[in-house]
């Protein structure tokens, strides 16, 4: 039976279209008929110079035998820092997530895991490397493979006296803040800031 699911959601995937997702939500909120999430990468496109293809169902977590991350996006790249495949957890199970990745024997892969705000998303590398094996499936529902990713947080903690007046400073909506009033996490000139 798990295998029967497995079959079925690579055949989705294969059957899909190679272009970019939808950029803009509908009027339910979904950005297209299986996510409810935009891609981190709109321009991207499932490379088809590679005949053979290789499936996983992961599921990606922070730290070892850590929390599950919920509504992300994987990125995969091979041996030459290209990237190679990116996909979105699934809108029904979002801390499952289905990888098709198109190669050739030799190629070796890893991932970036993409979640959080989506103006300034969190980026992480997981730890696992993986080697392309033709028509491999890797993973159930009940044993996905796991990306495993460590937290670093780039939030700097300021008090309000330390904040720069000329830096630019924005809140979380994208709207210039002259002078940040309450505590909060801002963008002031470029990075998270978290004021006390």
């Amino acid at each position: 039976m798990k295998l029967h699911i497995i079959l079925a959601l690579v055949s989705l995937f294969i059957a899909m279209p190679a272009s970019a997702w939808d950029s803009e939500p509908d009027t339910n909120g979904k950005y297209d008929k299986y996510y409810d999430r935009p891609t981190h990468f709109p321009e991207f496109t499932q490379p088809s110079t590679w005949a053979n293809a290789e499936f996983y169902l992961v599921c990606a977590r922070l730290g070892e035998n850590g929390t599950r991350i919920r509504n992300y996006e994987i990125a995969v790249y091979d041996q030459n820092g290209s990237l190679r495949h990116c996909s979105r957890s699934m809108a029904k199970d979002d801390d499952l997530c289905v990888l098709t990745i198109r190669g050739e024997e030799g190629d070796e892969f890893h991932c970036q895991i993409i979640y959080g705000d989506f103006v300034n998303p969190t980026i992480i590398d997981a730890t696992e490397h993986f080697g392309f094996k033709t028509n491999d499936i890797v993973g159930t529902a009940d044993e996905p493979f796991y990306l495993t990713g460590t937290a670093t947080s780039s939030i700097q903690s300021v008090s309000m006296s330390n904040v720069p007046m000329s830096s630019g400073c924005y809140n979380l909506l994208g709207m210039r803040v002259n002078h940040p009033m309450r505590r909060g996490l801002y963008i002031i000139g470029g990075r998270k800031v978290f004021v006390k």
